[in-house]
């Protein structure tokens, strides 16, 4: 996997794999709606998805970037508890791996360090 947040953790990555739940997508499948409350996260695992956030005034999607193979996006709301921050939607085809929130808590539970990561991680972009 390669993924700075897995780095070098064996037993994390063992557990991060046996969580995921592959998805193939259709090109502009609405996998992530901003606003919406989230229950996963997710990881790119080929093709590539967009991100967009509603523009409050015109209510168009702006394009912001691209996520392409072993980026992850959607932990910020399962972190805080707080709706959706964006849209996420493929380009092409895409392989897309998900980890249910009830996963996530487990894992986030027996990797605590995870925690100030995943929110460094959000805060980069």
């Amino acid at each position: 996997m390669n993924c700075e947040i897995f780095d070098k953790n064996e037993s994390l990555i063992d557990f991060f794999i046996n969580s995921l739940q592959l998805m193939l997508l259709d090109p502009e499948y609405p996998l992530i709606n901003q606003g919406e409350v989230g229950d996963s996260l997710y990881i790119v695992k080929s093709g590539e998805c967009q991100v967009f956030i509603k523009d409050p005034i015109e209510k168009k999607d702006i394009y912001v970037r691209s996520l392409r193979n072993s980026q992850f996006f959607g932990e910020f709301s399962l972190l805080t508890m707080q709706p959706r921050s964006a849209s996420v939607r493929p380009k092409n085809y895409a392989i897309v791996g998900q980890v249910q929130r009830e996963k996530f808590d487990e894992m986030t539970f027996m990797f605590p360090e995870l925690i100030s990561q995943f929110k460094n991680h959000y805060f980069s972009y």
